[in-house]
């Protein structure tokens, strides 16, 4: 009965505010979008048709995908920076699952990935999806490979069908730096719609019975969409209306290079420049803050 009741609390919980989080952390971004909105009540833009029907993909399936997102300098210059750092084992976060390759402080070790959110089709949309200014969370840099002569499932909660455990506002831009495809783990997207109709239905958590069925009544695995695509494509989502999940690679040989931003509103303007103290929790998967403010 405690079980069944503090489940069911956790449920109300996710779908009243999205998330369950804190109480404190959940207010404090009820009143920072108040606050947000006010700001950004009288910045009215006139919108291109691309941003316009970026936007309804958007706000129709919960995702859209990008075709080349990011200008061969940069890509180049971000992958080498990248491969400098992966072979080293002391710029890797030791505390990933063993089929992530992590980059610790990614963004002190690879700051021209801030640049990624200037590029103007990204920032139109941003921009224009959150009716205002937008700022970084957490950052991640990665290699998401096979475990060497691993034949059963990694244990690993990112390759189970989720939502993430985060404010509604906020949305996750994953950028490849290889091509990918369904063979070198493509990430797995379910739309809007059915996506929400599970949550409803109780799909909020990672790992419980309830689930298993759930994923099986509705056959989910063959309802989603890998979302393949070459170098410098990527794809933004929503993390609280798109049931998502990570892909382990067909073999040791293959593997899936990218870049992951979670993104919501801000009071101030976007600031692609080095800031060490910030870039370190920006970096950090166990500790980056969702405080608001």
């Amino acid at each position: 009965m405690k079980e069944f009741l503090k489940d069911s609390y956790k449920y109300f919980k996710t779908i009243i505010f999205g998330s369950r989080l804190s109480y404190k952390i959940i207010f404090m971004h009820i009143i920072y979008n108040v606050i947000f909105i006010i700001k950004s009540f009288f910045k009215k833009k006139n919108l291109s048709l691309e941003v316009n029907n970026n936007l309804k993909n958007f706000l129709d399936k919960g995702y859209f995908k990008l075709e080349n997102a990011i200008p061969d300098t940069l890509l180049n210059t971000l992958y080498s920076r990248f491969l400098e750092f992966i072979k080293n084992e002391k710029y890797l976060d030791a505390n990933s699952a063993k089929n992530i390759l992590r980059i610790k402080d990614c963004l002190i070790h690879i700051p021209e990935a801030k640049k990624i959110l200037d590029q103007k089709e990204i920032k139109d949309f941003l921009s224009n999806y959150f009716k205002g200014e937008f700022k970084i969370y957490y950052c991640d840099i990665h290699r998401l490979c096979k475990e060497k002569n691993s034949i059963q499932k990694i244990d690993n909660s990112s390759l189970e069908w989720h939502f993430d455990n985060c404010p509604k506002k906020l949305i996750k831009l994953m950028i490849y730096l290889v091509d990918v495809t369904k063979e070198n783990a493509a990430i797995s997207l379910l739309n809007k719609k059915l996506s929400l109709k599970l949550k409803l239905k109780g799909y909020w958590d990672r790992k419980t019975q309830r689930n298993k069925s759930i994923i099986s009544k509705y056959d989910i695995d063959n309802q989603s969409e890998y979302i393949e695509g070459r170098k410098k494509s990527g794809v933004f989502f929503s993390t609280h209306y798109c049931l998502h999940r990570a892909n382990v690679p067909i073999n040791d040989n293959v593997f899936r290079d990218a870049v992951v931003f979670l993104i919501g509103p801000s009071l101030t303007s976007y600031d692609s420049q080095i800031n060490i103290e910030k870039d370190r929790i920006l970096s950090d998967i166990e500790n980056f803050s969702l405080k608001p403010f």
